[in-house]
């Protein structure tokens, strides 16, 4: 019976331990992310129809453009995408690339319009029910290079000046670890002591560490990295937007955002001495988050349009879970060979986080019956993304810069109800280059890694055929983001507050390439 008691005490303590789960920045811009998506026709032309109009997809950009509709419509589109990513530096023994296909529904969106007498002032009012999938997480990554460093040289700089007594595995025969209970500590720093990837330096006091790179003989390490993204941001949206005179569209949105992602991480080293070990990270969030947008398009002539858009910033809810494990055999500082298995109990977080307000300027340049011009500027305050109550503060957030997107696209109609379309799109990236993760003294979460975005850019085309009420549409979307990767910060401020840097750091290359086609069926009614 005191046996059983005990293991419900430990066990009590670690579901507490769990609760202390830290957010970053970057989780932020998870959440908060999107790409060109919507109707095939929206994304033939690279989604530049902010002062034009007329298409389901606006419900998400500016909702005035569902006031240029004079009947109702629904419109239903898939989309087939498959994902290629490279990464590669001056130090990779190799590049790989790897690719995944997915097949989605992409967009579903109804417009219901009223039309009142010719003699009113608001001559049509209607009412929009969309939902969009804004972004696609599936990438995977590979990397195998010789490094002139370790990860097992930043969890001892991680780990400098814990007391030993904190990080020894005090493992019982039900295999739980009380000293994962203590909330003081960070896990990164327990489970790399127990699996022998720091240790106590020889001559020193009992809280200063070094590391199974420094005692293997130094040298390049042979690291071999993989990471899996999963998931998906999804938009659910009410939107409702009127005609006055034909001179002036406005419009409005509620929407929701549904965002599940998933992140599997693999580091594996190999040293000098034969020593190898190999950390799994997984981590993961389900997030929620409301926002209001309004919009207006004016119509000052026959063949011009301008639009203005505004969304508030998107009030999210972030839940996050995380865990990992460590498989090594290694030979420790004395040169006794060490092997085993070690894990951190799951782990669960909950933080509240304001999204970046966005603002949108749109041209369009209506070419008669042949076709039209558009040109959006879309501004992302992103400088401004941070937790948003007293529990959480992003570290190093102030190395958030705000993004500016340019959209351009083309229809041209050269025969009867035939289009064709081109498009395209530039996006600057939303950190600084030198921005580095923030680390909390007593986090949970062990996996380190992030990326820091660079621009982005799409190309994009279709074509489009419309029978009587029926209308398809086909587009092809090429899509590519750039960014720098890190399996772990190249630098470390430790408890005393002095700074750890590690030598010859270079972060790896990440290319990722998303190919696209988007298929759309519409009836008007």
């Amino acid at each position: 019976m005191k046996k059983l008691f005990l293991f419900i005490l430990l066990g009590s303590f670690a579901q507490l331990s769990a609760y202390a789960q830290t957010q970053t920045a970057y989780d932020a811009l998870i959440a908060s992310s999107n790409e060109l998506n919507g109707t095939a026709r929206f994304m033939a032309v690279g989604g530049a129809m902010g002062a034009l109009g007329g298409d389901a997809s606006t419900i998400f950009y500016n909702p005035a453009g569902i006031g240029i509709y004079r009947s109702s419509e629904l419109t239903v589109s898939a989309n087939v995408n498959w994902d290629n990513s490279t990464m590669s530096n001056s130090l990779s023994t190799s590049t790989s690339a790897n690719t995944r296909t997915n097949i989605d529904l992409q967009n579903v969106a109804y417009v219901g319009t009223w039309v009142f007498e010719e003699n009113k002032n608001l001559l049509n009012f209607n009412i929009g029910i969309a939902y969009n999938q804004s972004k696609k997480f599936a990438r995977t990554g590979y990397y195998s290079g010789y490094q002139p460093h370790s990860y097992t040289q930043w969890v001892a700089a991680m780990t400098d000046d814990i007391p030993v007594g904190s990080l020894a595995n005090t493992e019982t025969s039900w295999n739980v670890n009380p000293a994962y209970n203590d909330a003081s500590i960070p896990w990164t720093s327990v489970i790399g002591f127990d699996s022998y990837l720091t240790d106590l330096k020889y001559n020193d006091r009992d809280d200063k560490y070094t590391s199974l790179y420094d005692w293997s003989g130094r040298g390049h390490v042979n690291q071999y990295i993989r990471f899996e993204e999963n998931g998906s941001a999804n938009d659910f949206a009410l939107s409702f937007a009127g005609n006055f005179n034909n001179l002036i569209y406005w419009g409005m949105t509620f929407e929701c955002d549904y965002i599940s992602y998933g992140k599997t991480t693999t580091l594996k080293e190999s040293f000098a001495d034969g020593s190898v070990y190999t950390l799994h990270n997984t981590y993961g969030m389900e997030t929620v988050g409301f926002t209001y947008k309004i919009g207006l398009i004016a119509k000052p002539t026959s063949w011009l349009r301008i639009g203005a858009a505004f969304h508030t910033p998107t009030v999210y809810t972030l839940n996050d879970y995380s865990s990992s494990n460590c498989d090594f055999d290694v030979y420790d500082i004395s040169g006794y060979r060490q092997r085993g298995f070690n894990e951190t109990p799951s782990s669960v977080g909950k933080t509240h986080i304001n999204g970046p307000l966005k603002a949108i300027g749109s041209l369009g340049f209506v070419l008669g019956k042949f076709g039209f011009i558009g040109v959006d500027y879309e501004y992302e305050n992103s400088a401004a993304l941070n937790g948003n109550n007293d529990d959480i503060k992003f570290l190093y957030s102030n190395d958030l810069i705000d993004r500016h997107t340019i959209r351009a696209g083309i229809e041209v109609k050269p025969i009867g109800d035939l289009s064709l379309r081109l498009g395209g799109g530039y996006s600057t990236p939303r950190t600084n280059s030198n921005m580095s993760r923030g680390y909390y003294y007593n986090d949970v979460r062990t996996d380190v890694d992030y990326y820091n975005e660079k621009d982005s850019y799409n190309i994009t085309a279709g074509i489009g055929y419309r029978i009587g009420r029926h209308a398809i549409d086909l587009a092809y979307v090429y899509q590519v983001n750039t960014a720098d990767y890190y399996p772990y910060a190249p630098s470390y401020t430790k408890y005393d507050g002095s700074m750890f840097q590690l030598d010859n750091f270079e972060p790896i290359g990440m290319r990722s390439v998303r190919n696209q086609l988007v298929l759309t069926y519409g009836i008007r009614f």
